[in-house]
């Protein structure tokens, strides 16, 4: 049975990545989404999306014969009593995604994990603990897990650190209160990130393996500390930094990957360094002034 993708259903295809892959993809593959939001008004006529809340999805896999699930949709937390819509996005739904892709005898689930250990809050262990049972699930469906690192680009919205702090620079704000910034993390821009899921369906068919776990990184981790400094001086803002504001999250030192049993993408390496993205990100935050 060839593993080379031809119908792609993306979840959560609403979202930033969701949206950048299904743009990305969507010249070499027949792709489509699921999501709870209403299709993007100027989204490309070609892609179908399909409201979660008015449709199950095993009926959109077996309408679309869909081969392969690109699983991009989650819920951030921004408050910790939140845990629970957390748990129920991105467990719950989660696994009834998973369901259905089994029932509808889906070659290939692709898994969006995250790098954050399960003890940081209630959203890393809800994501830790869904791609444990996708790792159950190996012997019935090829199962791919992609750890990602803190992407960020254009567009990518104020719950994203990079970019809300560069629009804040910008926006010259008198104070911004930070934790001490010692926190080591890796950014990586969102071109590369869709570069690494296109290498890795172009590969599919040469993985023997029923399951990889995936780490997609920009190999130059550094200081949270660090990365504001310098976007500080990129964006030349008059800002002042209030290093130690703010407390730590519990358990937050350090870098945070889940180091174990990862392996390289096929032909892939990151090529936007910080200082390419972040100065694309800065001309871009100035013409939507």
């Amino acid at each position: 049975m060839s593993l080379l993708p031809r119908k792609i259903l993306i979840t959560g295809i609403q979202g930033y990545l969701g949206s950048k892959l299904a743009s990305k993809l969507s010249d070499r593959y027949q792709v489509c989404g699921f999501d709870i939001r209403e299709p993007l008004v100027g989204a490309p006529d070609k892609i179908r999306v399909y409201n979660a809340d008015r449709c199950e999805l095993s009926e959109v896999l077996q309408q679309e014969e869909i081969d392969t699930i690109i699983h991009t949709a989650t819920l951030y937390q921004t408050e910790e009593s939140e845990w629970r819509k957390v748990a129920r996005v991105n467990l719950d739904r989660s696994l009834d995604y998973l369901d259905a892709a089994l029932r509808s005898k889906v070659k290939c689930f692709i898994n969006t994990d995250t790098v954050l250990g399960k003890q940081v809050n209630s959203y890393a262990l809800s994501k830790r603990q869904f791609a444990e049972w996708l790792y159950l699930t190996r012997n019935r469906m090829k199962c791919l897990n992609v750890q990602l690192e803190y992407f960020y680009g254009p567009g990518a919205g104020k719950t994203n650190f990079i970019f809300s702090m560069v629009s804040r620079l910008l926006a010259k704000e008198q104070l911004i209160p930070l934790t001490d910034g010692l926190q080591v993390r890796d950014f990586i821009h969102i071109e590369d990130v869709l570069r690494a899921y296109e290498s890795i369906l172009e590969h599919l068919s040469c993985m023997p393996e029923a399951y990889y776990d995936f780490h997609v990184c920009s190999k130059s981790p550094m200081k949270i500390r660090d990365l504001v400094v310098f976007l500080h001086q990129l964006t030349q803002s008059e800002s002042q930094l209030g290093f130690g504001q703010l407390p730590r999250r519990p358990s937050d030192d350090g870098s945070c990957v889940i180091a174990q049993n990862l392996v390289p993408i096929p032909d892939w390496e990151p090529q936007i360094s910080m200082e390419e993205g972040v100065k694309g990100l800065i001309a871009y935050a100035k013409s939507q002034n």
